[in-house]
């Protein structure tokens, strides 16, 4: 599905949920609308993929999505000890 599709769907409502997934290669979003479900598309072609979780969460802003859900559960092993550690070890809580 192409953004400017979104970009209609969004404004008029008629979006039924917009899923962001993790796959291998980043994250990819998963447009409902109807009874379809059709990945984001880039210009070039194929899946629009995101390197980063908030840049897809901004972009997909940008095209009048107010509400996203996020699967994370096939974020690769490696990245998700990314998330959670730095060079020093565990990440700690402040405040």
């Amino acid at each position: 599905m192409s953004a400017e599709t979104v970009r209609v769907l969004a404004s008029s409502q008629q979006l039924r949920e917009v899923e962001v997934l993790a796959t291998e290669q980043g994250f990819v979003a998963k447009v409902r609308a109807g009874m379809t479900d059709r990945l984001l598309r880039a210009d070039r072609g194929g899946a629009r993929t995101f390197a980063r979780i908030d840049t897809a969460a901004k972009y997909l802003r940008s095209l009048g999505v107010g509400r996203i859900s996020v699967d994370l559960s096939n974020l690769p092993v490696l990245a998700q000890r990314a998330l959670f550690e730095t060079r020093g070890g565990p990440r700690r809580r402040q405040g």
